[in-house]
């Protein structure tokens, strides 16, 4: 019968199986009526044995529906008598049941460990790719966080970070930040989105789960520095008991005939969004005394965002139980701390620097060549913008005989800006600097990576040359009107 499944072994989040939350007190009874059921219903009452009631548990009455589910309602429990009443409207089959409370406390650590993880993961640190310039410190240095920074633009950067320790953590970046985190969408990322919001009154932090990474890109001049913190928080710690608390109800709610929907906007409304606000009136770190007022408020949202489609469940579910799965919930958490390094939450600076540009001295300034012009910035980064001499089709002068060269921008006629590209010097040598361009529109002709400049004063040029060995002219406003050489001629 379908009572068979309600105590069959459940599947925990963490893919462990794990003992039924509930136990069948009565063999169920199929009532029926040969007359007119009452209008108004009728009371039920059952008997069952107290001492075959788990201890702390209230039992409750539940009907088997059409699609061979069980549908709990309102019930009481007279633990002297024995009798377990409920209110009725109409005949079917009828049962007996009880949370076990052991199980209850298995299935809820399960989900503790399906949000949490062990105590620390195992994932590979973040990579990055050119990072010449760029340092990247982490205080303290406790191997709790990993991160790398490379190079974005000139003069912006993006800082991968990650934390090992397997909780959720909170990220505070600087102002101007864009940040994403890996994977995104998550539950656990739009729990956190709405938790930030609610709590702080804008969502400018990110929370990013065990084991995922966080990407930053912001503004970063030559010869600053920016620091990011990453904080295991009242928000970040509540946003992981709520997808806790989400995994234990849709268990619970399977076993009970609900599919569970969650409804994430109902955390800024309502009882939820009051209690966020109460138990994160600071973005403090975690601890002893604030630790049971957070799990509370996470279990009670989680309820409170819980919309089952039959009614009585959600009552059922958390009838005497939820002090177990918040028990639980603190246990498993206060356990972890202690062997991470302490019982209060964690708290780590990142901070990347880059480097003061090299004295570029007599290369600063603006150089042209025919259909390009070059900008050296005193802090060592550069800008070319340049004629492609790429038609773009549906203009008058576009041939369509004329082949288009691959990864080159198109063009307006006399269109100076279509090839964009940029990058740093990060060298000098006397009259020679070396650099890097770091982007780039026109892969072919303004490639990324290694290029030098040579500075002939006399005639008021730079010549560059990339490893390929092919070079060209840059003049200053005071060039030769006629070319010392061919290699220095920059054109009409």
């Amino acid at each position: 019968m379908a009572d068979r499944a309600l105590i069959s072994p459940v599947m925990l989040p963490d893919g462990v199986s794990g003992p039924s939350p509930v136990k069948a007190l009565l063999a169920p009874v199929h009532l029926a009526t040969s007359g007119r059921f009452p209008k108004g219903g009728v009371n039920l009452l059952f008997q069952v044995q107290p001492k075959a009631v788990p201890k702390g548990m209230t039992p409750f009455v539940a009907t088997l529906t059409p699609q061979g589910t069980w549908q709990p309602v309102a019930s009481t429990y007279d633990s002297t008598t024995g009798i377990v009443r409920a209110h009725v409207t109409h005949f079917s089959i009828w049962g007996v049941f009880s949370f076990i409370g052991d199980a209850i406390k298995t299935v809820a650590k399960g989900a503790f460990h399906a949000v949490f993880g062990s105590i620390k993961v195992t994932d590979p640190a973040p990579t990055c790719s050119n990072s010449n310039g760029l340092t990247v410190s982490i205080r303290p240095s406790n191997g709790i966080i990993e991160a790398c920074a490379q190079n974005t633009t000139s003069n912006s950067v993006t800082l991968k970070l990650r934390s090992f320790l397997a909780f959720p953590i909170d990220v505070i970046p600087p102002s101007g930040t864009q940040i994403s985190a890996t994977p995104p969408g998550s539950i656990f990322a739009q729990i956190g989105g709405w938790l930030n919001k609610v709590s702080t009154g804008q969502s400018t932090r990110t929370l990013a789960a065990a084991g995922s990474e966080a990407d930053l890109s912001f503004p970063l001049a030559a010869g600053s520095s920016a620091t990011v913190g990453t904080e295991l928080d009242n928000i970040a710690y509540l946003a992981g008991i709520i997808e806790a608390g989400v995994n234990v109800l849709t268990i619970m709610a399977s076993k009970l005939g609900g599919t569970a929907k969650f409804t994430l906007q109902a955390i800024p409304e309502g009882q939820c969004a009051s209690e966020i606000s109460q138990a994160t009136s600071s973005t403090s770190l975690v601890s002893i005394k604030t630790l049971s007022n957070l799990t509370q408020a996470g279990i009670d949202c989680a309820e409170e965002l819980a919309d089952f489609g039959v009614s009585g469940i959600a009552a059922a579910i958390f009838g005497g139980v939820v002090s177990l799965i918040e028990s639980a919930l603190q246990t498993g958490f206060l356990a972890a701390m202690t062997i991470a390094g302490g019982l209060n939450g964690t708290s780590d600076i990142v901070t990347v620097s880059r480097a003061q540009g090299p004295e570029v001295g007599a290369f600063a300034g603006s150089w042209s060549h025919h259909g390009a012009a070059l900008t050296i910035n005193s802090d060592g980064s550069f800008h070319v913008s340049a004629r492609s001499y790429v038609t773009c089709p549906g203009l008058p002068q576009y041939d369509p005989s004329i082949p288009s060269p691959p990864g080159v921008p198109c063009e307006n006629p006399f269109d100076s800006d279509a090839a964009q590209s940029g990058g740093a010097i990060t060298a000098v040598n006397g009259s020679t600097v070396s650099g890097d361009y770091t982007t780039t529109n026109d892969q072919p002709d303004w490639p990324l990576g290694s290029t030098t400049f040579a500075l002939y004063s006399q005639y008021d040029e730079i010549l560059e040359t990339w490893p390929s060995g092919s070079s060209l002219a840059w003049c200053g406003p005071n060039a030769p009107t006629t070319p010392p050489s061919d290699e220095l001629a920059c054109g009409a």
